[in-house]
Parts: structure tokens; C-alpha cells; sequence
């Protein structure tokens, strides 16, 4: 970060990362020296609030882990559609049956050594 100042992916990366590992005082230095770079960045501000309230006491995961504008948070309530042919493949009556039959498996010889 020290060469690229204003690479926002970088700057997010390292905010994220402190506050994964509850590292709030440090996330907050980093969060104020990318907003000296990059002011009006709503998502810079958004992870300096976070980390902010991690000092004040508020925990993180309350807050919501995913970025604001990520596909992640527009398409979480979309529930998974399951298609007929995996649930039908999935039944005890559709599993495959191998042809051996009884007499078959009786003129089998094993070798033990």
C-alpha cells in the first residue's frame, strides 16, 4: 500500500482483514490513512464506523461481514432453486442396482494372501 496509495481493493483488504481478526485500533489507523487517499469513498467510511464501534465495544459480525455494493448482499435472499431432476436422483427408489445375481456371486472365487 505504501507504493499505490489509492488502490482501493488494497486499502479494503487490510481494514477487512484487522477486523476479521478484531484488530480494531489498527483497522481504524488504516480506515483514517486510506480516507486521507480516497474521501469520499462510502465503503472506507463504512469500515472506520465498524471499527470504531469494535473499540466502543459493538461486535463486528452484528454489523454485517459483506461489502455494501457486493453480489453477495443483493442476491442473499434469493433462496437456491432445486431442479426436479437432482431431487429425483437423490431417491432411495433411483439408486442404481448392480445385475449380479445370487448364483452369480456364488461361483465367485477369492484369493486371500
Amino acid at each position: 500500500m505504501s507504493k499505490n496509495k489509492i488502490n482501493r481493493a488494497a486499502w479494503l483488504g487490510a481494514i477487512k482483514n484487522e477486523l476479521y481478526a478484531k484488530n480494531y485500533h489498527t483497522a481504524l489507523g488504516l480506515a483514517n490513512k486510506a480516507l486521507l487517499h480516497k474521501s469520499n469513498d462510502p465503503e472506507l467510511q463504512r469500515l472506520r464506523a465498524i471499527a470504531l464501534d469494535g473499540i466502543n465495544g459493538i461486535v463486528y459480525s452484528d454489523k454485517a461481514w459483506y461489502n455494501v455494493d457486493s453480489k453477495i448482499a443483493r442476491n442473499s435472499s434469493k433462496p437456491k432453486k432445486e431442479t426436479a431432476k437432482v431431487a429425483k436422483r437423490d431417491t432411495l427408489q433411483n439408486v442404481h442396482k448392480t445385475p449380479v445375481t445370487e448364483e452369480q456371486l456364488k461361483n465367485t472365487v477369492s484369493v486371500n494372501s
